[in-house]
């Protein structure tokens, strides 16, 4: 199954996680306002563009944090013996 393949509601193990910049409110006070909208942009154009490579989802992301899931039986390999 793929994300591609849900189309209502469904019961599922997802293996979940999030990431973010450590220390960036203390960075974030030493650079300009626009320089923050411009780090903040380039960090979420990058990251959208490699959670799809792990057939993950972007669940939600506030400033420098997000929340990221991917489908656990294929993030876990299960479907090579690699549990």
């Amino acid at each position: 199954m793929t994300w591609h393949d849900l189309r209502h509601p469904k019961e599922m193990n997802l293996l979940v996680g999030t990431y973010d910049f450590p220390g960036y409110a203390k960075y974030c006070r030493t650079i300009p306002t626009r320089t923050v909208f411009e780090l903040l942009s380039g960090y979420f154009e990058f990251t959208v563009g490699i959670i799809p490579e792990g057939d993950g989802r972007l669940a939600k992301a506030i400033s420098n944090v997000s929340l990221i899931a991917f489908l656990a039986d294929e993030a876990l390999g299960s479907g090579s013996g690699n549990k």
